[in-house]
This record gives C-alpha cells, structure tokens and sequence, in this order.
C-alpha cells in the first residue's frame, strides 16, 4: 500500500475551531455525518468506481466560494483516483480551482462526483474529500469514501441481500411460480431455468424490486430443472423444479 499524507493542510483543518457549521453532506441514501465513511463497491476492473455526494447550505446566506480538498488516504498500489467538483480536475490535484455558491438550504447535488481507477488491481482504496467555504474555513465537512473492487464482495452482498422462494407447485406440470426480492441497486434481474445438461431452457427478466415471476413449462420435457436467480451478471441463489 503507499499513503498520500499532505499533513500541511491535514494540520490547516485540524486547527479550525468549528465556530460556524452550515455545510453537510449526504448521497442517496440519505445524511453523511461529518467525518463518517461511505462505502462505493465495484466487480468490473475496467471501469472507475464513482462517488457521488451531495453538498446542503443550511444557513441563512448564500455560501459564495466552497471548494474541495481530496486526501488519498491509503491508495493501493498503481491505482489512482481524480474528482470533479463543476470541473474534473487530473489526477495530481488536491484541491479544486473552481469555487461554486450554494444558495441557503440549497443542495448541489449535481457537481461533485470522486473517481477511483483501480487498473486491475483487487483492494480497497481509501479518500477523503472536506468541503469548505473558501471565505470561512472553519465551516467544512468531510466524507471519507472507501473504494474496493472485489468480485467476491459484490457477489456475496447480492446473495445476502436477495430472494427466490422455492418454486410453486413443485412438482409442475403447465405453469411454476417464484416469489423473489432483489437489492435495489441492481440494474438487471432475471431467472435462467436449465436442464441437467446445464443448457438454457428459458431465460426471463424480472420487473420491480419484489414480486411473482410466473412461467409457462408446459412444453418442457419431464424432469429435472434448475431455476437461477442472476443479478447484474452474477449468481445469487438456485432452486430445482421437477417438470412432469
């Protein structure tokens, strides 16, 4: 691992005395508490693993200049990571050249985005990002972003987190039914049933984040199948069906 300590400015922001707090932060599912940890997980190598935060002016006025500082906390090796706040700024920059005005009880939740490439490399990755009002220092906040890419993590949450009933009636013989739960940040769900040669008999999408899947197996030959539950290209549980 190698580690990134601009301790200068670390030591600028420890000295702050939180007199004035109108910054705070939050993403989709909901508030960030100063100085907390997120968590952005990703299985495909080929593509950076992004963070989106949103930033709130809860004051009374308009905050005129907020910019970004990024700490790369802990980096694994030959990985790097950039961010963009209005403007995407290269890799070796640690604090943004653009300042952006939040109005009061405004939240920009359009303008900053961190990116993390890991170049292949399994791990996790660790940066933080204080956002600041330029004019005031003092009134900052910061989210600390843990990136990994880990194809077994991400295989794992989606199992842990998901649901194929057995199915009904088993045995079958003109229809078989699924009751199935999925993770809301799965972009693709269907069910893939197959025969004991492991080829594909039937191959259906699913719609919404619970329900009935119902499928016709009236023209299946009598035997043994299995019913696979695959969330964005991964496997997520099985279930055997006998068709007679």
């Amino acid at each position: 691992m190698k580690k990134l300590l601009p301790l200068l400015f670390l030591g600028i922001f420890i000295s702050f005395a939180a007199t004035s707090q109108n910054l705070s932060l939050s993403d989709a599912n909901g508030p960030i508490p100063d100085n907390s940890n997120i968590y952005v997980l990703s299985d495909n190598p080929d593509v950076d693993i992004v963070a989106h935060v949103f930033v709130t002016n809860n004051g009374s006025s308009t905050i005129d200049s907020v910019k970004v500082f990024r700490n790369q906390i802990s980096m694994v090796t030959d990985s790097w990571s950039q961010f963009c706040w209005y403007v995407c700024f290269p890799p070796d920059t640690d604090t943004s050249g653009t300042a952006i005005a939040i109005a009061p009880g405004a939240t920009n939740d359009e303008d900053f985005s961190g990116h993390y490439w890991s170049m292949g490399h399994t791990g996790e990755s660790i940066v933080s990002y204080t956002f600041y009002d330029h004019q005031n220092p003092d009134d900052n906040v910061t989210v600390i972003v843990n990136y990994k890419l880990s194809l077994a993590d991400i295989g794992e949450h989606l199992s842990e987190n998901s649901r194929l009933s057995s199915p009904y009636p088993n045995p079958a013989e003109s229809f078989v039914s699924f009751d199935y739960d999925i993770p809301n940040e799965v972009n693709r769900a269907e069910i893939l049933i197959t025969n004991l040669l492991g080829a594909v008999v039937y191959e259906g999408t699913l719609n919404g984040l619970n329900g009935t899947k119902r499928i016709d197996v009236s023209n299946f030959t009598e035997g043994i199948y299995f019913a696979t539950l695959k969330l964005d290209n991964h496997i997520a549980t099985s279930q055997k069906i006998l068709i007679q």
